[in-house]
This record gives structure tokens, C-alpha cells and sequence, in this order.
């Protein structure tokens, strides 16, 4: 990576307050992972500062990192952890007036799904030689959902990356304050999803089926499955 041409900040006060607002406040700022976002919201980075240097922002976790940023936990059972969530960055954090919320590929391997990838847990004659990891319609649209209340007084909020245009659109709208969306009802139906939903049974010779338990990815109907074959397994 070069250096930084610092040269227009030398020429005088006024060009080096324009680039620095330029810099700071106009630029978005993307964080990959949840450590990178609350250790620059803790920072208070100085004179930065007065820039609004968090003025716009995008978060690219992912979907495994989602649900730990905003406390959703898969064991033992679907639940969301107030103690443990860290939505609260967001929605206390002075000055975030454009966020995007970008959703990585499934492609990136195991390691993206809140569920992992196992076998034994995840094999069904529909996804072939895949390892279904998660559905990433639902995962997304849970992830939002509960993300919501910690967005909501926002300018501007942006669904966008590995999200089907379907559901960028459902979300941007709701987002925007275009479309009236019950947030709590939501919540509620999804932590009630009964646990035989988001179980997959074991297909494989000679395994029993597992125990019914919520420690399962939801059940993909996508046209396109949502599996991947490489990245290995847990």
C-alpha cells in the first residue's frame, strides 16, 4: 500500500480543513469486523472529532458476526442476549448518518454461518455434495430485523451485497420510514420458529437422526440453494 500523498494538506488552513472534512466526514468508512467498529466508535479519534468522521459507514460482517454483534445466539436454543449484544454502538453513537449494512457471500466458507457447517446436521438430498450452511434470505432478513430498533433514527440505511434484490428493496423501504414495520411481532415470531423448522435430519448411513434442537440453520427454499462446497466442515 502506498503512503498517503499528504502535500494538499500542507498548502494552507482553509484547503486542509476541506480536505480533512473530505477525508473524514464525506469518505465511507467500512469495517469488516465488529472489534474494527467499536474500537474506532471508543477511540474518539481527537480532532477527527469535529469531522463527524463516523458520519457514514458501512458494516461488512459476516452472517456468523451479525448475529454476535447483535446478540442473537443459536445455542442452545434461538435467543437474542441483551447482555452480550453490541447493537447499542450503533444506536448511541452520536453522528451516523448513512449506514449500509453489506452481507458477505456464502462462498467465503463455513466460518460466515452462525451455524458452521456439518454434515451430520446439515445434509439433505437437495443440496447434493453441498454443505448447507444457512439459508441467507432468512439469515438476513433476521439479522435486520433484529438490527432494527438500533438503526431506526437514521438518515439513511442500505441493504446491500449478498441479499437478493427481493429483500434490499423490503428492507431499504422499512428503513426509509416507506413501509410500517412491527418490530417487536417480528421478533417474537421468529425466536417462536418451532425447533422442527430449523432442524435437518442426518442422512447419512448408519446415523441416527439427531435430536430436535434450534442448534440448526433455517431450511433454505431459495430457487438457488444456499450452500457452498468448499470451506470445509466444524
Amino acid at each position: 500500500m502506498e503512503e498517503p500523498n499528504l502535500v494538499l494538506l500542507r498548502v494552507n488552513k482553509q484547503v486542509h480543513c476541506e480536505i480533512s472534512h473530505l477525508a473524514w466526514a464525506v469518505m465511507r468508512k467500512r469495517f469488516v469486523a465488529p472489534d474494527v467498529f467499536t474500537t474506532a466508535v471508543d477511540a474518539r479519534l481527537g480532532p477527527a472529532m469535529r469531522f463527524e468522521y463516523l458520519a457514514s459507514i458501512e458494516l461488512c460482517f459476516t452472517n456468523a458476526e451479525y448475529f454476535a454483534f447483535f446478540g442473537i445466539e443459536v445455542h442452545p436454543r434461538l435467543q437474542v442476549n441483551t447482555q452480550t449484544s453490541l447493537g447499542h454502538y450503533l444506536r448511541d453513537t452520536s453522528g451516523i448518518k448513512n449506514l449500509q449494512l453489506r452481507f458477505r457471500s456464502l462462498q467465503e466458507g463455513c466460518r460466515t454461518s452462525p451455524w458452521g457447517a456439518n454434515r451430520l446436521k446439515h445434509s439433505l438430498p437437495r443440496y447434493r455434495r453441498f454443505a448447507y450452511e444457512c439459508c441467507q434470505c432468512t439469515t438476513v432478513d433476521w439479522i435486520c430485523t433484529t438490527a432494527y430498533p438500533f438503526v431506526q433514527a437514521m438518515k439513511t440505511v442500505t441493504v446491500t451485497g449478498e441479499a437478493s434484490q427481493e429483500l434490499r428493496t423490503k428492507w431499504n423501504t422499512i428503513f426509509n420510514g416507506s413501509r410500517t414495520f412491527n418490530q417487536p411481532s417480528e421478533m417474537l415470531a421468529i425466536l417462536a420458529t418451532p425447533d422442527t423448522q430449523l432442524q435437518v435430519p442426518s442422512l447419512l448411513p448408519n446415523q441416527p437422526e439427531p435430536p430436535l434442537t434450534s442448534d440448526r440453520p433455517p431450511p433454505c427454499a431459495c430457487v438457488e440453494i444456499c450452500g457452498v462446497s468448499n470451506g470445509g466442515y466444524d
